[in-house]
């Protein structure tokens, strides 16, 4: 089936043997971490179903392919010779995925010997889901969440300005509610993060691949979206785990993924909320960044106060008897003439004295004709 949207035929591989699911793995330059994933995969020892794993490198420079084609020579490489972005490299998968279901699996992710096995059971056993995600873990064991409510101008407030949600706005904050809710029930969710995302090929052809204008961030919430839209439903089943040591590729262009989760949500809220409430997003970052740059100015200014207070003191105490800069001065350039410092005609002894180096044995005089004359005589003879 040819989808406009993405101009890719998905469905190709349906003219092969039909296998129970795809494993699709987007990576860059994360060469250990897809390692650790594609060792999880091909070294189980449990019964697995019938897979493939498809690894789409977007143009990685640290020998990524070449670990591949030695280490896993089953797996179906696809070597870009640029970075595509997530959603069309995941696109490029699908394109020729053989599965009845898709997973999009993130490559610093590692499954558990029985986590393909119990999802898919889950997904046979509810027709109505589109797609399905996992319990996922953090590498220390702690739950990491992995679904969210679509977003909102509120909720999006709310995770910009975290002190919202201790003054009276926890029902719109997506964090609340991961916090709030139990991580070991089944429920229907908004969408599940594209870390594992078990998708079902009939629902990919009817609603479409991934949005490729997403170069990355927004993807999965869009698809989800699309599909609850189309009126399918969408779980998080914690009948499985997998761990997932989240954002190794961010890592590598912090700024720029930044930018790229900025840039993709307002594209969400364009395409799904209208331009009014895209531009009110936009306006909504501008004025919570200088809310932000205000309290580091905050932050900042206090503990420098105290810094400096204590650096003086050290020095103070490291150095008891340095002497003034122009007597220092004065000493290191004994020939340098003892000019006397003019002092203005006008004006109080204050105003005179303004600015005048202390302890620098400079002479003064109180009347500027005077010390003219006395410095013409003394350069004179």
């Amino acid at each position: 089936m040819w989808h406009q949207a993405s101009g890719r035929t998905i469905g190709k591989g349906l003219r092969r043997v039909m296998l129970d699911v795809s494993i699709i793995i987007v990576s860059y330059n994360v060469r250990e971490h897809l390692e650790r994933c594609l060792s999880s995969i091909f070294n189980s020892t449990a019964r697995r179903p019938a897979f493939e794993a498809i690894v789409i490198d977007n143009a990685s420079s640290d020998r990524s392919p070449e670990m591949v084609r030695l280490d896993f020579p089953a797996a179906t490489l696809i070597a870009n010779s640029e970075n595509a972005g997530f959603a069309a490299a995941c696109n490029q998968g699908i394109e020729i995925a053989r599965g009845r279901y898709l997973l999009l699996l993130n490559p610093d992710a590692t499954l558990l010997d029985d986590t393909l096995k119990k999802t898919i059971d889950f997904m046979d056993a509810h027709p109505e889901a589109a797609a399905a995600g996992c319990k996922l873990l953090h590498p220390d064991g702690s739950w990491h969440p992995s679904t969210r409510p679509f977003s909102t101008l509120a909720n999006q407030l709310c995770s910009r300005v975290p002190i919202l949600n201790k003054i009276g706005a926890p029902a719109t904050s997506p964090e609340y509610l991961e916090r709030e809710l139990d991580p070991d029930a089944v429920r229907a969710v908004d969408y599940v993060w594209g870390a594992f995302l078990l998708m079902r090929r009939e629902d990919v052809e009817s609603i479409g691949p991934l949005d490729e204008r997403f170069f990355m961030y927004s993807e999965d919430e869009d698809w989800c979206y699309r599909a609850r839209r189309a009126g399918r439903s969408i779980y998080y089943a914690p009948v499985a785990t997998a761990v997932h040591a989240k954002g190794q590729s961010s890592k590598l262009a912090r700024e720029r993924m930044r930018a790229e989760l900025f840039r993709s949500r307002y594209m969400y809220f364009l395409k799904h909320r209208g331009r009014a409430v895209a531009e009110a997003y936009r306006l909504l970052l501008g004025l919570t960044a200088c809310l932000q740059v205000i309290a580091v100015g905050i932050r900042w200014r206090a503990p420098r106060a105290e810094t400096s207070g204590s650096d003086a003191s050290t020095m103070s105490s490291l150095w008891p008897n340095r002497p003034s800069p122009a007597a220092d001065f004065a000493t290191r350039n004994p020939h340098f003439p003892d000019r006397p410092r003019l002092a203005r005609a006008t004006g109080s002894s204050a105003r005179r004295d303004r600015g005048r180096p202390q302890g620098c044995g400079w002479p003064t005089h109180p009347w500027p004709k005077r010390a003219r004359r006395e410095r013409g005589e003394r350069f004179a003879s």
